[in-house]
């Protein structure tokens, strides 16, 4: 276990496995987007929760990943558009059923096919 920053400016905390993020830890990237959950071979994977303030969108997801990837099933907030998505994804979109909600409508379900 320890803090390490990465070449690219990256700050990760946490436990490493071949001098890599392995097992729970959190990462802090250049441009405001942070990680904090499981970790296998470096990248996301398992349960965690990330946070993007970067650019125009504005969210946080709250879910499972694979390959750092959001795959499996979680909830995702745009704080800034005040939608979200709460179901099915796979390889980063949207995939399979979940529900979808805004401050200005009641709640849908909805069948995704590769985030359409």
């Amino acid at each position: 276990e320890g803090e390490r920053e990465l070449p690219d400016g990256s700050v990760f905390a946490g436990q490493f496995k071949g001098g890599q993020p392995e097992g729970w830890g959190r990462m802090d990237w250049p441009g405001g987007k942070t990680y904090m959950g499981n970790w296998f071979k470096g990248t996301p994977h398992g349960q965690g929760l990330m946070v993007s303030t970067a650019g125009f969108s504005r969210w946080i997801y709250n879910g499972e990943f694979r390959h750092g990837q959001r795959h499996g099933n979680g909830r995702c907030e745009w704080s800034d558009r005040g939608m979200w998505y709460d179901g099915d994804w796979q390889e980063g979109v949207q995939h399979g059923i979940g529900e979808c909600g805004s401050r200005r409508g009641k709640p849908q379900f909805f069948q995704y096919v590769h985030g359409e």
